[in-house]
């Protein structure tokens, strides 16, 4: 039998953690269904309920004052990301899980990572279960160091108690109940009988992290709180903004405010907040809401004709990608941190083949990323990025659908349906010579396309003097180019524009846009998508964005005081 499945059965009998199986409400965490979590003797104590005798981890929260608004918070399980980054914070171990290794992820609005929807399948359990022995296994070889004490040292059993309270508490970020530190005790005098310290450790940890009190963000409700708006408990609180602004388990000091209660007011969040915006983890989530709101993944494995675009490879891939990082930690960090300078700066952050690639020089003795003016009236800010030029194409042509749809959905918030059933969208039968035009007037021809293709097809016009692989150019197979183009369908922004530069320009000053990236930020830090529940808090977060002079740490920020943030309605 395998080892993960025999830990899995023998918890199960035990009765220390739940099995793993949906997204809705979990028995084993927080808010369980009173299935006793797989425990059959209804005279042993619940693990899901607290302990009487002692103060409930799960610290009540206060009703919301009368008007407050908040949607419902989806039951999140971990991303590959967040899983990674958790146990390399609580493990102090790094890239021992691939994220190939663990189950895939889903996304929300087609864009932004969320594990909210599908119910996790047995093979998901498997993968978890390889991925906990394989972590267990390598902690242990530290065992004074992962414990903070030497069980060998004369006092095993305080040593062990101690553990399981503090790492039990960092592994379900918040402290356990009774019942869960007399099962990991248990576990531990199991796995010790006939083995020494390590192997009962071991065992502990191989349980906490299959854990749904691990793997996924429980967010706890009063009882008889169904339909009402209710606060965030402390440790989902900081849970939140730690998930939020560092992609992974709440730091010590996030912690230290949950245990103390100081994560109940908007200003204390927003204090937080602003120490998270401040450190340097937060320039990589940062990095990771532009790879997904822009749709730069795809770049990681974006192909190219090798005869039409000779110069495309592995290291020219992997600089765009990072330079679209690079420029927005600068604009944030260095720049005056503006939405108006990321979707319309005239510079970017170039290094090694990226010189040649936008045909600038390069400085001299110049090998790390530095800030460089490009060429006048070619490039403004992300949307004329090589990178993002040439993840939103195809291997042997632009694709003037996938750039204007970006513009539409992404910076407009312009739902756009999926093509009807049955339509081929792949314009395999139409010559790469064809030029964007001519390619589209095929979708003028068929009803069930025109209406959708005129949202974004003359959007994507703007964007054609950028190739396949993102490099400017003027001239089409003997051509001019012609990137003239028009606006429509928006509440400010409709009218004509001549080329990319200038519809990023008209992009860059629209309250139209500038609400659009507040609802993405949104939907990438609390994992749904939002709903008129949210209308308040959307409203209050554009006055900080606003005040602030749109700058993006200011946005952030705002987002996380907000009632949408603090609050959840309890679902029934």
């Amino acid at each position: 039998m395998h080892a993960s499945v025999r830990l899995v059965n023998f918890l199960a009998a035990l009765g220390a953690f739940a099995a793993i199986g949906c997204t809705g409400t979990i028995p084993g965490g927080p808010g369980g269904n009173g299935n006793n979590n797989g425990n059959t003797d209804p005279t042993k104590p619940d693990p899901t309920k607290p302990d009487p005798t002692k103060p409930d981890p799960m610290r009540p929260t206060p009703p919301a004052p009368a008007g407050t608004t908040a949607s419902a918070a989806p039951l999140r399980r971990l991303n590959a990301d967040q899983y990674r980054n958790t146990v390399a914070d609580l493990l102090g171990i790094k890239d021992a899980v691939p994220a190939s290794a663990l189950p895939a992820d889903e996304s929300i609005d087609d864009r932004f990572i969320s594990n909210v929807v599908r119910p996790v399948q047995g093979v998901d359990v498997e993968r978890y279960g390889d991925a906990a022995e394989a972590l267990a296994r390598t902690a242990v070889m530290n065992l004074n160091g992962l414990m903070g004490c030497d069980p060998a040292g004369g006092g095993e059993q305080a040593c062990v108690a101690k553990f399981i309270e503090s790492f039990g508490k960092r592994a379900y970020r918040r402290p356990l109940t009774q019942p869960e530190i007399d099962r990991a005790k248990a576990l531990y005098t199991k796995g010790r009988m006939g083995a020494d310290a390590a192997n009962g450790v071991r065992l502990v940890v191989q349980a906490m992290l299959q854990s749904v009190n691990f793997l996924y963000m429980f967010e706890p409700a009063p009882a008889n709180s169904t339909g009402k708006v209710v606060a965030i408990d402390p440790w989902a609180m900081a849970s939140r903004l730690s998930y939020f602004f560092l992609n992974s388990m709440p730091d010590a000091e996030l912690f230290t405010a949950a245990e103390s209660n100081q994560l109940s007011t908007a200003e204390q969040v927003a204090a937080q907040a602003n120490r998270l915006v401040s450190s340097s983890r937060f320039l990589d989530t940062l990095g990771n809401f532009h790879d997904q709101w822009l749709e730069l993944s795809d770049l990681k494995a974006a192909e190219k004709d090798d005869k039409l675009f000779p110069t495309w490879n592995d290291a020219l891939r992997t600089a765009l990608r990072e330079e679209t990082r690079q420029f927005v930690a600068y604009v944030l960090r260095q720049g005056d941190g503006k939405l108006e300078t990321l979707i319309d700066a005239k510079f970017s952050m170039l290094s090694g083949p990226l010189f040649d690639h936008y045909g600038v020089a390069k400085p001299a003795g110049g090998t790390e990323w530095t800030k460089v003016d490009l060429k006048p009236g070619e490039r403004a800010g992300l949307l004329t990025q090589a990178g993002l030029m040439a993840s939103l194409a195809r291997e042997d042509r632009t694709s003037y659908i996938r750039r204007g749809k970006l513009v539409r959905d992404g910076f407009l918030c312009t739902k756009v349906p999926d093509p009807p059933p049955g339509v081929d969208a792949s314009e395999a039968t139409i010559p790469a010579t064809t030029d964007a035009r001519e390619r589209a007037k095929l979708h003028r021809t068929k009803p069930e396309c025109a209406a959708c293709h005129e949202l974004f097809d003359p959007l994507g016009f703007a964007f054609e003097k950028y190739d396949a692989v993102g490099k400017y150019r003027t001239m089409e197979n003997g051509k001019v180019i012609d990137t003239s183009s028009a606006i429509t369908a928006t509440t400010s922004l409709n009218g004509s524009v001549k080329d990319a530069v200038e519809l990023a320009q008209k992009l860059a000053s629209s309250d139209e846009v500038r609400n659009c990236i507040a609802r993405q930020w949104m939907r990438f830090g609390l994992g749904r998508e939002e709903s008129p529940d949210d209308d308040a808090s959307l409203t209050a977060t554009m006055k900080g964005f606003e005040a602030s002079g749109y700058k993006l740490a200011d946005l952030v920020i705002s987002l996380a005081k907000s009632d949408t943030f603090r609050y959840q309605k309890v679902k029934p």
